[in-house]
């Protein structure tokens, strides 16, 4: 009976501390998921000052200091130290999500290589035994898709927010302001307005900006830029490993990049 009671202190006192530590903003993104230009704008509206934990030289050439609240940002969820132990806390996650083909093939430019990688993937996961050693998993991965995947669905459904990258370059202004909403920020409509007055030049300035460190092949003019580059029988191939090694994810998720439905 001792034991039980000291059992049930320990969970009552591990909720109580979730629900009084304060939220941190965690934002998992792959490589090429087109996210500099939403982390622009999620800086030049609400002052977020977004700390970079894997490209530094991204964060010092692209997102300035601010005093707003920070947005801790990295292509793997390791960088972010995210074990299963915090898919309960009460940390924020944001995911954004791309055309997995048009991240792959811009990362790795053949057909063989992204199947390396999506095998890869589809057989390691890191939260199954999380490596002390940053560098260690360093080594292990290149794309992360289905790792920031597989620790969104594990999030708690009520600190988690999803985009895709498509729906942001088709309405901006709306998926704008869902994520504001989401991220209690107040005066949204206010200064969202002044933002979006000055649209043109704010996405100019992103690129020009992003250009500095990498080199926009598309310029946000075409979302199957990639997939258009490799051809349609190898998208298709890459469609139907995705479909293969990841089939819960893909019905989830991902359904609506799969070439025929497009």
């Amino acid at each position: 009976m001792r034991l039980l009671f000291l059992s049930l202190m320990l969970f009552m006192s591990t909720m109580l501390a979730n629900q009084e530590s304060p939220e941190e903003i965690c934002f998992l993104r792959s490589p090429r998921s087109g996210s500099h230009w939403l982390l622009y704008c999620l800086v030049e509206i609400a002052d977020f000052e977004v700390i970079s934990c894997n490209e530094s030289r991204i964060h010092s050439i692209y997102f300035p200091e601010k005093e707003g609240p920070k947005i801790f940002s990295a292509h793997h969820p390791a960088a972010l130290r995210i074990t299963q132990d915090s898919f309960m806390s009460n940390d924020i996650l944001i995911l954004m999500v791309r055309n997995y083909r048009e991240c792959l093939i811009r990362r790795y430019q053949s057909f063989s290589k992204v199947r390396d990688e999506l095998r890869y993937e589809s057989t390691f996961c890191y939260l199954d035994s999380f490596p002390p050693d940053l560098n260690q998993i360093a080594s292990y991965h290149k794309n992360n898709y289905f790792h920031n995947i597989r620790c969104f669905e594990n999030w708690n459904p009520e600190k988690r927010y999803l985009i895709y990258y498509e729906d942001f370059i088709d309405d901006p202004e709306k998926v704008l302001y869902e994520i504001l909403s989401f991220l209690k920020i107040d005066n949204i409509n206010e200064k969202l307005s002044k933002f979006m007055s000055d649209f043109d030049f704010h996405r100019n300035k992103s690129l020009s900006l992003y250009d500095k460190a990498y080199k926009s092949q598309s310029k946000g003019q075409d979302i199957l830029f990639h997939s258009k580059q490799i051809g349609y029988d190898d998208s298709k191939r890459i469609d139907d490993l995705v479909k293969a090694l990841f089939p819960y994810y893909f019905q989830k998720y991902l359904a609506r990049y799969e070439l025929n439905s497009e």
